[in-house]
Order: C-alpha cells, then structure tokens, then sequence
C-alpha cells in the first residue's frame, strides 16, 4: 500500500523505499492495537456480565465461595470462566483467613476494574462483619448500571472521533495529490528535492497519525489508571503532613484529594456494616485498622479526638481537614447526629449518603470522558493543517518554476 502511495504521489525510488519501511512498521503496530483493542471490547462486556452475575449471587447466598461457583457455571469456556475456576480452585486448596480475599484478586489481575475492588472489598466486609446487605447491594447495582452505561457512552464516542479523524486523514491526502493532476503539467513539481522529502515526510505523519488515533480511542474501559501503589501513597501523605516537600506541594496535594475522593466511599460502606452492630464509636475505633491507606491516619485521629472530646461536633467537623469535602462534611455531621441520639434508621441514611456520593462520581466521570473526547478534536484538526502547510509549499514551487520559465 505504501509503495501505491508513493507512486500515486510520484516519488523517486528511494522515497518510495522510506515509505515502504515506514508503512511497513505502522501496519504492524495497527494491526496489534487492533487485536488488542478487541481484547478491552471483550474484557468490559465479561466483566460487565461478572459484576451483574456476582452481585445477585452473593445477595442469594451470602458467601462469596458459592457466589463464585454459581457464576462460574454461567460462563461460557474463555479468559473470564479460566479466572473463576483458577480462583475456586485456589480456594479449594487454601483455608488461610485471607484466602478468599487472594482468590478474588486473581480475577482483579485479569480485569483491573475499580468497580470489581469496591464490590469484592464489600462482599468480603459483610461476610467477616456481617449484617443486612441488600440495601447496599441495591446501590452498588445502580452504581453498576451507571458506569456501564457511562463506558458505553465513552466508547461510541472514542469510535465516533476514530471514524472522523480516519477520514480526515484520508480526506488531506487527497487534498495533497490533488495539485499533481489538476496542473496542466504536474511533472514539474516532482522535479524538486524538498518536493520529495515534504510529501515523503507528510506521508509518514499521516500513517502515524492513523495509527496513533486508533491506539488512543482503543482504550481498556475497565482499567483506570492509579499511579500510586499503597506504599508510595503512604509516602506521600506523610511527606504531605510533614511539609517535607516545599516545591510541588499542590500537586502533591491534588494526588491525595483525588485518592481520598476516590477511598472514601469505600470506607462509609464498610462503616456502614459495622454500625448495624456497633455504636458509632466502636465502628469508627475497629475501622482505623482496615481504612484505606490515605485515610488511615485521618480515621486514626477521629478515633482518638472523639475519645479526647466525647459528645462534641468538634472532630466530626474537623475530619479530613484540608480535604474535607461537601459529601464528607455531610456525612460526618450525620454520624454525629447517630452518635448523640439524634437519628434514626442510621443504616439507611448512611446509604443514601453513599447513593448521592455515587452520582456525583458518576457526573465527574462523564465530564471526565468529555474533556478526552474534546481533545480528541485537536488531532481531528491535525491533517487538514498539515495538508494546508503542503500544499502553500507545493504553491510556493509551482510559482519559481512559473517565474523560472518567465525568464527564459
């Protein structure tokens, strides 16, 4: 194809020959990116299904081992179902207090979804704590079917911008043969070495262009990337809290608002569990020592200001500090109107709190998917640019050879 392109834009040998490697390198690349953009379709639909599957299973039985054996049998033969009998068989051979925990990750390494964590996390928690789980179970169904309906949003319009920006391309090569045949004598341009060199090199960036469109609208819906491992984000909050780092530091402190906006829902559904047993207290005292790691020294210090000034708002009001937000203010001065007597149905407020948290994630996502699909206009824009910058210097050729034959 690349060597048709250059004889379609009649290039010399050699050009054609730099082009033949060039197109020969981005065929291979784009035809991986295709099997692996295949790869993620398959991977969000099977999890999609998995989620759904173990949410009902689990709020059936109430044990995440028969929750995994039931879904294990609906599953067709392939990447999900080798997961689940990988998982029960671990389970199988293990009885270690934290074996299911291992077994459930083993499916998160195939499908890193947050989502998946949130629900395992949760199953795990009511199994060990125990209490009514259906409540929950119905929002983190809502919260299901939102982000799956939210990633299959996202991905028509990744396909969407991918079809326009294809065409695009196609539409600016054409744009840039066209001055060769609508000039009487188009032979004259070929004549000039920048010529060759200017459209060998606009042929390269138009394939790598194509090739990076499909690699950046051919995304792993279920994978959100988090930078951080657990211990480099301990590192940082102590580096935060220890003002050891001077410059960056509101860089620094929007990584730990992100991670804490991103845990916090985590722990009020955990919390949530403990409070159908305990007082609010007790469920915030046992809830320093599983707390994500970025709220861990916050939990830990609640407990002991709450300890330090019993009955007070004070260290309800002063949680998180610095980043506090609405839905964490909102939902401390609830858990101190549980803890002095002045609520009731604590369960059921605390889960509409959470419902609230969840659309509000949900609207920051969608806007999330917006701004990267409006950036995805810039490389829309791209080709015609380029063509419009070869095609004012094909002109500026055209017009010496028209002055040159002036001339003589």
């Amino acid at each position: 194809m690349a060597v048709c392109l250059g004889l379609i834009y009649r290039l010399q040998l050699p050009y054609i020959f730099v082009l033949a490697v060039a197109g020969s390198f981005v065929s291979y690349k784009i035809k991986g990116q295709w099997v692996q953009k295949k790869e993620y379709d398959r991977n969000f639909f099977e999890c999609s299904d998995y989620m759904q599957q173990m949410m009902y299973s689990y709020e059936k039985s109430k044990e995440v081992q028969l929750a995994l054996q039931e879904s294990s049998e609906l599953f067709p033969a392939g990447k999900m179902k080798d997961a689940l009998d990988d998982a029960l068989a671990y389970l199988d051979m293990t009885y270690t207090g934290n074996s299911k925990r291992t077994a459930l990750h083993i499916i998160e390494e195939q499908y890193p979804s947050p989502f998946m964590g949130l629900l395992h996390n949760y199953m795990l928690d009511a199994e060990e704590i125990g209490g009514e789980v259906g409540e929950a179970m119905d929002i983190l169904k809502e919260e299901h079917q939102r982000w799956n309906m939210r990633t299959l949003l996202y991905r028509e319009q990744c396909r969407g911008q991918q079809r326009n920006i294809l065409a695009a391309i196609l539409a600016a090569m054409v744009l840039c043969v066209s001055m060769l045949y609508l000039i009487p004598n188009g032979n004259m341009l070929t004549k000039y070495p920048l010529y060759q060199m200017g459209t060998t090199f606009v042929c390269v960036v138009f394939m790598v262009l194509g090739w990076f469109c499909i690699k950046l609208t051919g995304r792993n819906w279920i994978e959100e990337k988090q930078s951080y491992s657990d211990e480099e984000m301990e590192k940082k909050l102590l580096k935060y809290l220890n003002q050891e780092q001077k410059f960056g530091r509101g860089t620094l402190r929007k990584i730990l608002k992100k991670e804490i906006t991103r845990t916090f829902p985590q722990w009020i559904l955990k919390l949530s569990l403990r409070l159908q047993h305990q007082d609010v207290v007790g469920a915030i005292e046992d809830s320093k020592h599983d707390a994500p790691v970025v709220l861990n020294y916050y939990v830990s210090k609640l407990a002991e200001e709450i300890h330090d000034n019993p009955g007070q708002a004070k260290p309800f009001l002063d949680f998180l500090e610095e980043f506090k937000s609405t839905e964490s203010v909102t939902a401390m001065k609830m858990l101190y109107a549980i803890a002095s007597g002045g609520a009731g149905n604590e369960g059921g407020q605390l889960m509409h709190l959470l419902q609230r948290i969840q659309v509000m994630e949900d609207q920051s996502a969608k806007i999330t998917h917006e701004n990267a699909v409006a950036w995805m206009y810039a490389l829309f824009l791209t080709p015609m640019l380029l063509a419009s910058v070869k095609l004012m210097l094909d002109m500026s050729m055209l017009l010496v050879s028209f002055m040159a034959g002036m001339k003589l």
